[in-house]
């Protein structure tokens, strides 16, 4: 099964940590929470298509030289979409170490803050708990 490239930003914040909720229009599950982010389009770089999806998922931005990468940053798993079917993603995940903007939803996504050590008690998709605390000990 060929892999799905993702990459995505996350932002911390008195420990708390920005995940957004997919809602009825997106491909996820719906209720099911994730890091901000999404498919990397041919043309762009990872950090390019992490800072689109931050911005498209969230209404914060981010400039790229804020973006920071720790060890172990990319995580594969198969995950269920809402189809039916269950799809690879490979997931590069960026820190972001200062952003702006003001939050805001999409149609796919509802951005939350979630307090970090409260994360077991969301439906997170796979790997996101895994993501925010290797980020965590890792910055």
């Amino acid at each position: 099964m060929n892999s799905i490239q993702t990459s995505h930003v996350l932002l911390i914040e008195n420990e708390r940590v920005l995940l957004v909720k997919h809602e009825d229009g997106a491909g996820h599950l719906t209720g099911s929470y994730g890091i901000p982010g999404g498919r990397k389009d041919d043309v762009e770089s990872f950090k390019q298509a992490a800072i689109r999806e931050l911005t498209e998922e969230t209404g914060f931005f981010v400039d790229d030289k804020d973006l920071k990468e720790y060890d172990g940053n990319e995580y594969t798993a198969d995950i269920k979409r809402k189809s039916g079917e269950t799809k690879r993603y490979t997931m590069k995940v960026f820190y972001a170490v200062k952003f702006a903007g003001e939050i805001k939803s999409s149609e796919e996504t509802t951005p939350e803050w979630v307090k970090i050590n409260e994360l077991n008690q969301y439906k997170l998709l796979t790997n996101v708990e895994k993501a925010v605390k290797d980020a965590v000990n890792k910055l």
